[in-house]
């Protein structure tokens, strides 16, 4: 991981070099955006280091430094009006019958809870996808059951899927985060072959490096913003259409309440519905 990662800060530093003249006429401030860069290189390997040595504490610290001293997260709303009628969540499985089913852990129950790229270990994050194709995508095509939610409520959410065209504040801003939306996305064991993850690496692996990043950046979101969740890209097709919602999921962020087995206020923010086999 942080071989390829060096490498992919590198690469980058080099095309936004190769297109310097271009970026000043546009108004980017090259040197500027060059320099955020290295600083976020820095923090990403130094925190990366860090806790493959079993200590994660200032790296983290540094890290959240370096993210509070520029804007790399969009704030959005999805408005219950205008948004997709409906959302989709899928579990491995067909005997999941009960709309309970499909929640999220029980806050009692916590020691179910995996690592996942969103959501660290113990923690009850409720993944929902734009499209039934989508959450099959995530489950690799196993056969499971899957429920419409129509959404009552507005959502408010960080966009990691923002694109060039989404960069409201300019171009400067959308090339300074790129490298932070970016390292969310790494799959490092995916087999073109196959067109998927390598099923012999996944099915041995317990810890993934490549999940160290997009858990902090879920660690520091929490933190930061008052928000209901993140939306982010499917890891699971490298030929996803970024203009499309088919393959974008939401990871919703529950309220931890010790007098409740769940999160009401979130799961009362949609409609739970029919349950079908995918």
């Amino acid at each position: 991981m942080l071989l390829f990662m060096k490498d992919f800060f590198e690469k980058y530093k080099s095309l936004i070099n190769d297109y310097s003249e271009n970026l000043k006429e546009l108004g980017v401030s090259v040197d500027g955006v060059i320099k955020n860069v290295c600083n976020f290189r820095d923090a990403y390997i130094q925190m990366h280091e860090a806790i493959l040595a079993g200590d994660a504490d200032e790296a983290y610290k540094d890290m959240a430094k370096v993210l509070n001293s520029d804007n790399y997260f969009i704030e959005t709303e999805i408005k219950s009006q205008e948004a997709p009628i409906l959302f989709y969540r899928a579990r491995s499985g067909i005997n999941w019958t009960q709309k309970e089913d499909f929640y999220h852990v029980p806050f009692n129950k916590t020691y179910l809870c995996n690592s996942y790229r969103f959501s660290i270990a113990g923690y009850p994050s409720l993944y929902i996808g734009y499209s039934k194709e989508v959450c099959k995508k995530e489950l690799r095509g196993k056969d499971c059951s899957c429920i419409e939610l129509t959404q009552e409520k507005d959502l408010h959410v960080i966009d990691l899927t923002w694109t060039m065209k989404d960069a409201k504040p300019g171009l400067t801003t959308f090339l300074q985060a790129y490298p932070v939306i970016a390292a969310c996305y790494v799959v490092p064991f995916f087999c073109k072959n196959l067109g998927r993850e390598c099923p012999d690496v996944i099915e041995k692996q317990t810890f993934k490096e490549q999940y160290i990043f997009p858990q902090f950046v879920t660690m520091f979101i929490k933190k930061k913003f008052d928000v209901d969740g993140i939306i982010y890209f499917t890891t699971r097709d490298e030929n996803l259409t970024p203009s499309k919602d088919n393959d974008k999921n939401i990871a919703l962020f529950p309220k931890y309440n010790e007098n409740c087995l769940y999160d009401n206020d979130l799961i009362r923010k949609f409609d739970w519905g029919k349950i079908t086999i995918l």
